[in-house]
């Protein structure tokens, strides 16, 4: 615990900037998360307007000293360019476009499947 009168007012301020911060951090997590959904689907306006909130949150917490500004130059490099090439895969063949945003956890899954019934029909077999 901290004894003197400033250390005491510094653990008091840091909490203050620690609760503003997680806020901040989670709304920009929030907004990234939305771009993210928004790659798996066909409309080119909603993915434009996910993109651009979640480059303003970004900007927003750089601006603030929440993230850094390399740290959210990286993100927003990487961001932009997945949505790029969405947009790419979008205008060049929209029949492939939806099939490719489909997620792909039905291929594992099925892939599953049969390791499931073999590990099912081996300890059937010893019993």
């Amino acid at each position: 615990m901290a004894n003197s009168r400033s250390a005491k007012k510094q653990i008091r301020v840091s909490e203050r900037k620690r609760i503003r911060n997680r806020s901040i951090r989670s709304a920009v997590r929030t907004k990234v998360t939305h771009t993210r959904r928004a790659l798996m689907g066909t409309d080119v306006a909603s993915l434009e307007k996910e993109l651009q909130t979640a480059v303003q949150a970004l900007d927003q917490a750089a601006e603030k000293g929440v993230l850094h500004k390399n740290n959210v130059a990286r993100r927003k490099a990487r961001l932009m360019s997945q949505v790029h090439k969405r947009l790419l895969a979008i205008e060049a063949e929209p029949e492939k476009a939806v099939a490719a945003a489909t997620p792909r956890t039905t291929a594992s899954k099925a892939k599953k499947a049969p390791a499931k019934a073999k590990a099912t029909a081996k300890s059937a077999a010893k019993k």
